[in-house]
């Protein structure tokens, strides 16, 4: 196994909204980021606390077993659920 370490900067993060179609706005619109001025593509979920008690879900393995799940779906972002309940020090 090799691994590549190297130090990126985001100096800007923007979400660009642009309709699908200008002369028919009724077709709503799509959205992508934008990580300095550059387009990027993102596929990824939601991530939902895994056990409704806390304290099952927030040990290593659980954690370790979720992200690897992700990576081998080739996604590249998770959106991280914001309903009070705080992810482990693991999850960083």
């Amino acid at each position: 196994m090799s691994t590549k370490s190297i130090k990126i900067g985001f100096r800007t993060v923007e979400l660009v909204q642009d309709h699908v179609d200008p002369n028919h706005l009724e077709k709503g619109r799509y959205f992508y980021f934008e990580v300095n001025k550059v387009p990027i593509y993102s596929k990824g979920s939601n991530l939902i606390p895994v056990d409704v008690l806390p304290e099952r879900s927030n040990n290593e393995s659980t954690i370790r077993d979720l992200l690897v799940s992700t990576k081998e779906a080739n996604m590249n972002m998770l959106r991280v659920w914001g309903g009070g309940v705080y992810m482990s020090d693991y999850f960083l």
